[in-house]
């Protein structure tokens, strides 16, 4: 014979949430009529306008996206980055026999962390300024623009991860 386990099930029925009012509606509620009589409604409007403001989400730097997002979105436009940038004498990869034709530049993302070489072309007035400003061995915070090419500019192979095209400076900022 087959049995109905519903009308055996002897365990009670789960609890219902109670429904209501949001706690900060009823809070200021309570609070604006405790205090009306000495500004109660400037109170509660105060709180509700506390109550309703997010959080502001943290700044992003300067930039399209960071030094860690450029290596691994490999982006085939030109690309602003925000880094730290010091004067390197670094060739690898497409740029391997670029000393004579370009500056080598080394350059950090900091969170998250990664790193790079960034070459401009020694006959290019941002190279020139570039280098003018880091030849005394000193690391600047600024925005560059990063292109994923090599020196002749065809687009890089794709296991090239940390040897770029720089073709601008955004922005420069001296680090103390």
């Amino acid at each position: 014979m087959a049995r109905n386990i519903e009308e055996d099930d002897d365990s009670p029925e789960p609890k219902k949430k109670a429904k209501g009012m949001p706690l900060p509606l009823i809070i200021a509620i309570v609070a604006g009529v405790v205090v009306l009589g000495c500004g109660g409604v400037s109170v509660v409007a105060a709180f509700v306008f506390w109550a309703s403001v997010k959080p502001v989400e943290q700044d992003k730097p300067p930039g399209d996206m960071s030094l860690k997002e450029f290596i691994l979105q490999k982006p085939s436009k030109p690309t602003a980055v925000q880094v730290d940038c010091e004067l390197s004498t670094y060739y690898n990869f497409s740029f391997s026999r670029c000393a004579e034709t370009h500056y080598s530049f080394r350059v950090v993302g900091g969170s998250p962390y990664a790193s790079a070489h960034a070459y401009a072309p020694k006959t290019s007035d941002y190279g020139k300024r570039l280098y003018e400003q880091l030849k005394s061995g000193r690391t600047q915070k600024m925005t560059l623009r990063l292109q994923r090419v090599g020196p002749n500019g065809n687009a890089l192979p794709a296991d090239d991860d940390d040897s770029f095209a720089l073709i601008g400076v955004v922005d420069a900022v001296t680090k103390d």
